[in-house]
């Protein structure tokens, strides 16, 4: 299997594994406190609730536990991707798995989080009180228009795919690690 077929399969199955557990915590904090994320939410809604602000810690705990899972998965998702194509992997293969699967949860997030969820099936725990009825509910366009029409998400999608990419070059033990170091160092043993 070539490595860009490898890379693909990896993008799918740790890309969905890394979008189910952001959702899980994402949905789950906007269970426990809907203004969590009003940060996020249509301009007339958080115009509606004004500076009510969430509770801070959960606002705080749920970013962190969001970066750790992104990062993290994507990480491991290399570092899987590495031993796949026999220990090798090329900045540019880092780069674009990375980038992809960024991608891939920006898309999941439109798709699955924001039109199926939010706005299609609307589960009553995502209406902030006091806010129902506003047309923002229904505002599919503002979701795409966030997801993939500004350049944060694009700058987001390449330079979140370079750090990722050069953090996935680091390799623990140091250096890499290639047949010749190896031969070279048993001599010396």
């Amino acid at each position: 299997m070539t490595a860009w077929k490898t890379s693909f399969r990896r993008i799918l199955i740790d890309g969905t594994m890394m979008c189910a557990l952001l959702s899980i915590v994402i949905y789950g904090s906007i269970y426990i406190d809907p203004v969590t994320w009003v940060s996020d939410y249509p301009p007339d809604i958080q115009a509606a609730v004004g500076s009510a602000g969430a509770q801070a810690g959960l606002k705080v705990i749920s970013a962190a536990l969001s970066a750790v899972i992104l990062f993290g998965m994507i990480l491991w998702s290399n570092s899987r991707l590495r031993r796949d194509n026999g220990g090798n992997l090329s900045f540019l293969q880092a780069f674009t798995h990375s980038a992809l699967l960024l991608f891939f949860f920006a898309v999941w997030d439109l798709l699955i989080l924001d039109w199926l969820i939010f706005v299609t099936i609307q589960p009553a725990f995502v209406v902030i009180p006091g806010t129902e009825g506003l047309p923002g509910y229904k505002d599919y366009w503002f979701h795409f228009a966030e997801c993939f029409l500004g350049w944060e998400a694009w700058i987001s999608f390449i330079g979140g795919g370079l750090i990722l990419a050069g953090l996935s070059m680091i390799r623990p033990g140091g250096g890499r690690r290639s047949g010749n170091n190896m031969s070279a160092q048993g001599k010396t043993a």
